[in-house]
């Protein structure tokens, strides 16, 4: 009886230890937003790649933008003894420790006669965040699915993205001043730092 008595407390002890790694079990992490990367899109297809020429349509041209990151806090899961056995998996939660306050883009040369060099162009450009959910059959269902660039700062400033590193922008203007592009980038975040990059050299036409 004692026996039984024994082996159904280890029986219970060891249900809660495995209650406990199942429902609780969760990794944390901070990061750091460090630095920024620009990269030339061609938005001519469905999805759009980097781009290899040195002249795109104007209304084909995108910017990826990519957020370089550095992690400075991990809480690590708490697992029980039992979580090998059962190979119970962590929950991921990210957590940016700033916040984006603003994002800018201007251009080295004169786009057009109201926006010269080095004055703010968001307005002519859509902001698509790339999540996994984002499938399109083509160019122009991809524009209409992009935000406004208003709507898009907005979000961004309202809500902390799970790890959110990169985005499209999407110009909607054609220039007709210049041809000759190169593209600022600057992201401010709350803490007053500014993340910036410029684009490589493009013809648009």
């Amino acid at each position: 009886m004692k026996i039984l008595r024994v082996f159904l407390i280890l029986f219970l002890l060891q249900l809660a230890t495995l209650l406990l790694t199942t429902s609780c079990c969760e990794e944390l992490y901070t990061y750091q937003w460090s630095e920024l990367f620009t990269t030339n899109l061609d938005n001519r297809g469905a999805e759009p790649i980097e781009a290899t020429e040195s002249r795109l349509p104007a209304i084909a041209y995108g910017i990826r933008v990519n957020m370089g990151f550095d992690f400075v806090y991990q809480k690590p899961c708490l697992k029980g003894f039992l979580n090998s056995a059962y190979a119970t998996s962590c929950a991921e939660t990210y957590t940016p420790n700033d916040t984006i306050r603003d994002l800018r883009i201007f251009a080295l040369s004169d786009f057009d006669e109201t926006h010269l060099a080095r004055m703010d162009l968001s307005d002519y450009f859509a902001a698509d965040k790339r999540r996994s959910i984002n499938y399109y059959s083509n160019r122009e269902d991809r524009l209409a699915q992009a935000v406004p660039f208003s709507t898009f700062i907005a979000d961004l400033q309202e809500k902390n993205y799970d790890l959110f590193t990169d985005f499209d922008l999407l110009l909607l203007q054609e220039p007709t001043l210049d041809s000759v592009f190169q593209f600022v980038i600057e992201i401010e975040l709350a803490s007053q730092m500014v993340l910036t990059d410029t684009t490589e050299s493009i013809v648009l036409y």
